[in-house]
This record gives C-alpha cells, structure tokens and sequence, in this order.
C-alpha cells in the first residue's frame, strides 16, 4: 500500500508519525463518534518511554518544550493513524489542548504549542482552536501533553 499524502508531508517538514500502543491503560488512545474523532493525550514518548522531564520555567526551557510539544504531536497524529488507518482520512484538525507543566510566573505556554500549531496548519491547510494551559504537573514528570479534536471525512 502506498504512503498517505499526509504522511509523506509529515515526512517532508521533519515529522515522524509514530505508531501508538495501548499496553494495559484502562483507556484508549482515539475514539471516533460519528465524524469526530477524540485523541487522547500524549506525552512525549518514544515508545512508552518519556524523553523529557521536568517543568517548563526552571528544569525546561522554551525550546525544549516545544520539542517535547512536537514529539507529543507526533504521537497524536500516530493515535489519529491508528484509529482512522490513514491520516488521509482527516478533514480538519478542530482543537489542539496543549498542558505545559510550568514553573509560577512562566506565561509563555501559548509559544510552547506554535510550534506544533504550525505544523498542523502545514499538513492540513487550514486553522485550528487551541487551548495552551499551564498546569503544575503532569504525569511521569513530563513538561507538556497535547491532544486533539479531528474531523473525519465520510
């Protein structure tokens, strides 16, 4: 079978869509109801293995945050794959929620999630609605999870 147009796009602009396992949580990585599919969040791991830790403000900075933010999208569009068997199959990306574990006083947690905003925005054309949240803490100590909301075409 040959590669998706979104895929081979997400090649091109240095993106790796990475393939989501689900090994025992009591929960799903995407789930579709009628033309909408709901992604879980990820968290910047490569195979189940955190590559970031910390809180975005003392023990992350700017740019490692947004990196683990890339790689948190990476997983999300590996879960959206997963559920719809090819990113082809997605009309729009409707919300981005990014969480930024941040330190008190650090209010750049919109600039954490641009990166991968962008991203989005060059693979399917168009705009979506985000959310950038800063949170005290995440689980396994990472410093952001994003998730999304996808509209599936018929």
């Amino acid at each position: 079978m040959s590669e998706c147009k979104i895929e081979a796009k997400a090649k091109e602009i240095g993106l790796t869509v990475r393939e989501f396992t689900n090994p025992n949580l009591p929960f799903t990585s995407a789930v579709q109801t009628g033309n909408v599919l709901f992604v879980s969040g990820h968290t910047p791991t490569i195979d189940g293995v955190a590559q970031y830790h910390g809180v975005t403000g003392t023990d992350v900075n700017l740019e490692t945050a947004q990196k683990a933010a890339m790689l948190c999208l990476e997983n999300c569009l590996g879960a959206v794959k997963t559920a719809l068997g090819s990113l082809d199959r997605v009309s729009k990306i409707v919300k981005v929620n990014g969480f930024v574990a941040s330190a008190p006083g650090f209010d750049k947690q919109a600039l954490v999630m641009n990166p991968a905003s962008e991203a989005l925005i060059s693979l399917f054309g168009q705009k979506h609605a985000r959310a950038a949240l800063g949170v005290a803490m995440l689980p396994g100590n990472v410093p952001v999870e994003v998730e999304l909301v996808v509209e599936v075409k018929d």
